[in-house]
């Protein structure tokens, strides 16, 4: 049948037609019956009829599979559909196909999430080393984190390896919403309250890549990365672009976590939250570059809270760029605590700082430690000192070797 089929097709194409689509009626599917559809055609096979259907089709057309009606591509030039047909539009499908995608690396490296909005049940969705996990964009792809679950089981993404484990690799999460509206109902604003529930989790994964998402009222951290704890080893190269977290509740960052080297953040929104735009630890040869980072919640300004970027634990070779805050508690702010590590090499160029509650850029002493090569350059601060205790623009305490220029 394969070797007919073959013939019919190969006197189809030598005749010079190029459908849009291929229709196959009544064949057994269970075997390997794509291969003859090899680069033929680009845009859609069709099948109906069907006794069977291959759950690894081989063929490298591009196009959707519809069988019976229903698009659906087992796994299709590396890719596993979350189709509703094999895979169910829910935790557990999403999970089976993440897992059976993970069995066949390299030959599956995509899991194309389903169109639509998807509500989690009882847990989250768990990234594996090697796949990428993709939606159809912003507000095409939707996923809601359970309802009623709390803590870790509440996040939408959760990946976790401990420090004392061999991390896991390129991981990515791209082209979607989480909207966490639902979670946490009638629950107090800003109080940086336990349980809470994160967009995304990811600790102990180097190379991740987090691209074009969007995350909606999150009781929690809107993405936490880095190590298990912030201890060593560090995670290596995160890189999150096109990334927008609006209307955190809980008080928590928008992005935390720590121990990170290497990695950059660009192209970062953050609006009408009560936490930080970012507060992460141990941070070396990273860059922030956040873009409309903004405050507009008058209650973050009643406590310590809402910097712009802050570091408890030192930053070093870090760089703030081409960024704008504002309503911030702080700027940019290093080890805050006092207690810890002093920062070396920090370049923050570029900015503007806006409606800032204290100083705009605030380098503490850090328990008798200097803090070491701090560049601020190009950048504009207006209005700052909001809480009319007499803060400065800029605050330099125990610093050794710094620039101030053109601001």
């Amino acid at each position: 049948m394969k070797t007919i089929f073959a013939l019919i097709l190969g006197i189809f194409i030598a005749i010079g037609a190029s459908p849009a689509y291929a229709t196959v009626l009544g064949w057994d599917l269970s075997g390997n019956v794509f291969q003859p559809l090899r680069n033929a055609w680009t845009s859609e096979v069709r099948v109906s009829h069907i006794t069977a259907t291959s759950t690894t089709a081989t063929s490298t057309f591009s196009g959707p599979l519809v069988v019976n009606g229903t698009t659906t591509i087992p796994n299709l030039n590396g890719t596993i559909y979350v189709d509703g047909v094999k895979y169910a539009k829910t935790t557990n499908g999403i999970n089976s196909a993440i897992n059976e995608c993970y069995t066949l690396y390299p030959d599956c490296s995509i899991i194309q999430l389903p169109f639509g909005t998807t509500t989690l049940s009882g847990s989250s969705i768990v990234p594996k080393a090697n796949i990428h996990i993709k939606g159809y964009g912003v507000g095409r792809t939707i996923i809601v984190p359970d309802p009623s679950a709390t803590g870790g089981n509440g996040d939408a993404f959760r990946s976790i390896t401990a420090t004392s484990s061999t991390y896991l690799k390129n991981i990515q999460i791209s082209d979607l919403t989480i909207d966490a509206t639902s979670q946490y109902s009638g629950s107090p604003l800003g109080t940086e309250a336990s349980p809470y529930s994160n967009g995304i989790t990811l600790q102990g994964v180097d190379d991740l890549r987090l691209s074009n998402i969007k995350i909606i009222n999150p009781f929690g951290f809107g993405i936490l990365i880095g190590s298990d704890g912030g201890g060593a080893p560090y995670i290596n190269n995160p890189i999150i672009t096109d990334v927008e977290v609006i209307g955190e509740r809980n008080g928590n960052d928008s992005i935390g976590g720590g121990g990170i080297n290497g990695g950059y953040i660009k192209n970062y929104k953050f609006l009408d939250g009560y936490g930080s735009v970012s507060d992460l630890t141990n941070v070396e040869n990273f860059n922030w570059s956040f873009i409309n980072a903004t405050r507009t919640s008058q209650a973050i300004y009643s406590q310590s809270k809402g910097w712009c970027i802050g570091t408890d634990f030192g930053a070093n070779n870090v760089g703030v760029y081409d960024s704008y805050f504002d309503g911030c508690y702080f700027g940019v702010v290093t080890d805050q605590s006092l207690t810890n590590g002093s920062s070396s090499k920090v370049k923050i160029s570029r900015n503007s700082f806006k409606n800032i509650w204290q100083a705009a850029l605030y380098f503490p002493s850090a328990a008798g430690k200097f803090t070491k090569e701090i560049n601020i350059s190009d950048n504009f601060i207006t209005n700052w000192g909001m809480s009319g205790n007499g803060s400065q623009g800029i605050v330099l305490k125990d610093v050794q070797n710094f620039i101030i220029d053109k601001n």
